[in-house]
């Protein structure tokens, strides 16, 4: 049994913390008592199983898996006990890691296998003969158990008269390809209650979950007949390999999962408000802390880039459809010196009175065979790209130049992942130095912000999205944070302004407008920043602070310049950026702003509670429905950032006058003014869509981010204040955490289920372990 196995490294690390506990002494540990009852208990185990091997104890009806479960759990409970014992005396990290390795190692082999023991006595019964094949379901050439289906076919077995506990239903679903897709099976019985059929839930079986063929039953006594329905979205093939009653569900030990928790328990701990964590101080010139920083960097930096090659469809050169590939197809049109697309927009298009209308384009297509470019901007007779340039300038166009290949979408979303988390990181390293320099925050604090900021802020949806529409979003949020830290940066403790960082700064800022124009908003945070530099010190706007105020603005001059020439050499205009001439699901030239839009897009984007149910992966899109009597343009949503961040909770607690908080209180401000500008804006000009959270998500929670550093200002460290922040903070990035995990499996459009339904499989097999 694959279970005998874990006694080892559970009774090897048993031992090998013995010497521990002797030197510790039995007074310190309190009472030997436990470790006492330990070696009884295993004693007994050993003894029972050696009369069971000689047929002695048969009547007391005891397995020897079953006892030596009983002494492996013995043991690692006090193996447990002694480690935080030890633990709580000297705070090793070592001993926090072996404690939550161990602690993870018990819940895997008995809660997360609860069905394995549940079963494990269970007598198989083959009922393979008795299936009957009725509607749906027909021979096929490829083998005796392969049945070809178009969609929906039923197994009927009758007459069984028989306890079933669960069924093991050996089948899968192939399509032309063979390739194997998800077999959706709903069993429907009669017993001795109901004469009719019981209908149960639709059940998912996919052959990378090995234990997703194991249906569980609930009858009212024994069981008369069974009837399966068996569907398949693409399935051209059904093969039934078997189906038995009654069978022992097999031990999965799962690795992942196994550290996973162990991860969640080690950083559960280790988070505590009282630890000793907590009271390590944010310092920028520490080495020690630097190191830590890069290394966590690092990682979320691999857990980003990881999550951008998880879904095969966004593998390829662009993506999941040909309109994917408008910046690859901008960068070669540019290479030749145009700047509209090089490809031919059919005739109709020209000769239609209205080409924006969706339903008058589609009935075109129906007449004259020929398709357009979908979401591409159609002006006078040409295709023209009306997301960001400023991504295909610095990327895709030089790749073209210097390699003559075009870069793939996912590769370009991972890079500005990578620079996000960089600019994440220097950002709040300077928050806290610049304005909170002379309060004690804990350096946890700081990663744990960061880690927020990060992951809310909707990377976590991008990496798992890494398409065309995501790259002027990422771009667009990358040179707002470095822009912003540049910003920070190019004030000296003497007030004066520096020229390079303050010039780089505008640049990155003025650079959004090439990425993501309406994220340009956040410029306006430049009032905050250089607030006491104009007023005060006089650094700007002054004869002395001539030179930096040049540095500041012509960025943005420079840059408008060309955008406004870019605009105007395409659309004719040089403040029209093309998006009205979308040719997408609604004339955006006739959107208009309607004030009814409002009241949804705010309710949607902040407030809407997030839809949870009890099947993986638990998130599911919200409804969106609306008494608007117009032209709503929607995708699947998660719900309101206020109820999916906790750390936005905290704006509710900023007081409405506090002298120590004025500069705080700026940021505060302006960064919920600017988040819930921009959303709206956002739902006004092109919908309420999922993506668009990482226009205005990041804003919200930078403010809270100042609300929760000021907490820690002033305060005794051991205050409940203080403790209390900290306690909510390791809340937030758990619950941040978990929000971030549902939605990398949320299904709808292209999503891991459709595309990896192994990995999505696998996944619900590890995570969903009660069924």
């Amino acid at each position: 049994m694959p279970f005998a196995y874990l006694l080892i490294p559970a009774a090897t690390a048993y031992i090998f913390f013995i010497p521990q506990f002797l030197r510790y002494g039995a007074a310190k540990l309190r009472s030997p008592l436990p470790h006492v009852v330990a070696a009884i208990n295993v004693a007994f185990c050993a003894v029972m199983s050696m009369l069971m091997f000689m047929d002695f104890a048969a009547p007391l009806s005891f397995s020897p898996i079953k006892l030596w479960a009983l002494a492996l759990c013995s043991v690692g409970f006090m193996a447990i006990f002694t480690l935080a014992r030890i633990f709580k005396k000297n705070n090793s990290l070592i001993i926090l890691a072996a404690l939550s390795l161990l602690c993870a190692s018990i819940l895997e082999a008995n809660i997360f296998n609860y069905k394995f023991w549940q079963t494990y006595d269970y007598t198989s019964t083959d009922l393979t003969q008795q299936i009957e094949l009725t509607a749906g379901l027909t021979a096929s050439d490829k083998g005796d158990n392969v049945y070809a289906t178009t969609g929906t076919g039923y197994i009927l077995l009758q007459d069984l008269d028989m306890e079933i506990h669960n069924i093991c239903l050996d089948a899968y679903a192939t399509d032309e390809g063979g390739d194997h897709v998800y077999l959706y099976a709903t069993v429907a019985f009669t017993d001795k209650s109901n004469s009719s059929f019981v209908s149960t839930p639709k059940q998912t079986v996919f052959t990378a979950a090995v234990t997703s063929k194991w249906l569980e039953l609930q009858p009212s006594g024994n069981v008369d007949d069974l009837k399966f329905t068996i569907t398949s979205r693409d399935g051209k093939y059904i093969t039934v390999n078997s189906l038995t009653a009654n069978t022992p569900t097999p031990f999965v030990f799962g690795v992942w999962r196994l550290v996973a928790v162990a991860v969640i328990i080690f950083l559960a701990v280790l988070l505590r408000p009282r630890s000793r964590v907590w009271s390590c101080i944010f310092s920028p010139a520490s080495g020690k802390q630097l190191a830590i920083t890069c290394a966590v960097a690092a990682l979320q930096i691999v857990l980003l880039v990881f999550l951008t090659t998880l879904n095969p469809v966004f593998a390829n050169q662009w993506g999941p459809s040909a309109h994917h590939r408008q910046y690859q197809q901008l960068a070669d049109s540019m290479f030749d010196g145009k700047l509209y697309l090089d490809v031919q927009p059919p005739e109709y298009l020209a000769e239609m009175e209205n080409p924006y209308d969706l339903s008058a384009r589609r009935l075109k297509v129906a007449q004259t065979g020929q398709s357009y470019y979908w979401d591409a901007a159609y002006f006078e007779g040409r295709y023209y790209v009306y997301f960001g340039v400023v991504p295909v300038l610095l990327v895709y166009l030089p790749v073209r130049a210097l390699t003559g290949m075009h870069i793939p979408n996912f590769i370009v979303v991972a890079l500005f992942l990578s620079l996000f988390t960089i600019g994440a990181f220097l950002l709040m390293g300077k928050v806290i130095s610049k304005y909170f320099g002379k309060a004690r925050i804990p350096y946890a604090a700081y990663i744990l912000l960061t880690l927020i900021f990060i992951n809310a802020s909707g990377a976590v949806f991008i990496a798992k999205r890494p398409d065309f529409y995501s790259i002027p979003i990422i771009s667009a949020l990358t040179f707002t944070v470095f822009g912003l830290y540049l910003w920070m940066s190019s004030i000296g403790e003497d007030g004066k302004v520096s020229v390079i960082k303050g010039a780089a700064g505008s640049l990155c800022m003025a650079l959004v407008a090439g990425c993501r124009p309406q994220l340009l908003l956040a410029s306006a945070f430049i009032f905050v920043i250089y607030w006491h530099s104009v007023f005060k010190s006089r650094a700007l706007f002054s004869k002395k602070g001539l030179a930096p105020t040049i540095a500041l603005i012509l960025p943005y001059v420079a840059v408008a310049a060309f955008i406004m020439w870019y605009n105007n050499a395409r659309f004719g205009s040089p403040f029209d950026f093309g998006a009205y001439y979308n040719l997408t699901t609604n004339d955006m030239t006739g959107r208009g702003f309607r004030v009814e839009r409002l009241g949804l897009a705010f309710f949607t984007y902040f407030l809407q509670p997030p839809e949870i149910s009890a099947v993986f992966p638990f998130l599911n899109s919200t409804s969106i429905d609306t008494a608007y009597l117009g032209t709503t343009i929607t995708e699947a949503m998660f719900g309101g950032i206020l109820t999916t961040i906790p750390l936005l909770w905290v704006l509710f607690t900023v007081p409405a006058k506090h002298k120590k908080m004025s500069r705080s209180l700026s940021f505060i401000i302006m960064g919920v003014s600017l988040s819930v500008i921009i959303a709206l804006f956002d739902a006004q000009g092109s919908g309420i869509l999922a993506r668009y959270v990482s226009d205005y998500a990041f804003l919200a929670i930078f403010a809270a981010i100042f609300v929760v550093l000021h907490r820690y200002e002033g305060d005794n460290p051991l205050s409940e204040r203080v403790l209390g922040t900290s306690s909510f903070l390791r809340f937030s990035l758990f619950a941040t955490a978990a929000y971030c995990f549902m939605l990398v499996f949320a299904v709808y459009g292209t999503e891991l289920y459709y595309y990896a339904p192994d990995v999505f499989s696998k996944t619900a097999e590890m995570v969903q372990f009660w069924g």
